[in-house]
């Protein structure tokens, strides 16, 4: 019996998966591109659904972790992708890691802060009319911390909320920068991404003491593999 109530959860899972279009946001000169699956486009719509069931989905969210390589930028693409696709709002992904910005080569909001560039001309459009990304730009390591803390960058962000609904804000790992708690404190809310497996249980709580004050929704994991516990498996039908 256990395993019949297995294969219907399996296959509940399944249908759910087959019934939901993946989505891919590319840049429009095709530089960029990235496919999110079926499990990721429902995986962030349920994301979306707790957070809009617990509090008002905020303007500004921040997308943090304890260490790199955790998936923040690819959370940030695919978060940004679904709320553009399903929510007609404008959408602006903000790139605040200058460390690993897979955006690399690009004039971006290190160039606006300096008076070096516009931002209309170094935003890049994607095949969505209404999602944008604003590459983090070139800085160097002693000029980051000063930038995260600068007013510039905060004026900056008053104009970014004006002309969006939604700014998502792709930033560098807690334990690795220092300037990461003060970019962090310049969302409105923030999620702290974990990739299951690869980091323990005390980076996590020392990310987590780090960022305590700020507006932290909670913790998502990234490639994680679950399972349906018995207590749900006991709640199905069987034929």
């Amino acid at each position: 019996m256990w395993r019949r109530q297995k294969r219907k959860a399996q296959d509940i899972n399944l249908l759910q998966q087959n019934t939901t279009p993946s989505l891919q946001m590319q840049s429009l000169d095709g530089s960029i591109q990235v496919t999110f699956s079926n499990k990721v486009v429902n995986s962030m719509r349920q994301l979306l659904g707790r957070i809009e069931s617990r509090t008002n989905l905020e303007q500004k969210m921040g997308i943090i972790s304890a260490l790199r390589e955790e998936g923040v930028t690819y959370v940030s693409q695919a978060l940004a992708t679904i709320m553009a696709n399903d929510l007609a709002a404008d959408v602006c992904i903000v790139d605040l890691n200058w460390w690993t910005s897979v955006y690399a080569g690009r004039y971006g909001i290190s160039e606006v802060v300096q008076a070096r560039a516009e931002l209309d001309d170094v935003l890049v459009l994607t095949n969505y009319p209404n999602l944008v990304i604003l590459p983090s730009g070139e800085l160097s390591v002693e000029q980051r911390p000063i930038l995260a803390r600068s007013d510039a960058l905060k004026n900056i962000f008053v104009e970014l909320a004006e002309r969006f609904d939604y700014l998502i804000l792709d930033l560098p790992a807690i334990l690795f920068a220092n300037e990461s708690v003060p970019l962090a404190s310049l969302a409105d809310m923030n999620c702290v991404v974990i990739q299951q497996g690869a980091t323990s249980s005390s980076y996590v709580r020392l990310a987590l003491d780090e960022v305590r004050h700020l507006n932290l929704l909670g913790v998502i994991l990234n490639q994680v593999e679950t399972y349906t516990p018995s207590t749900l498996l006991n709640m199905l039908p069987i034929d």
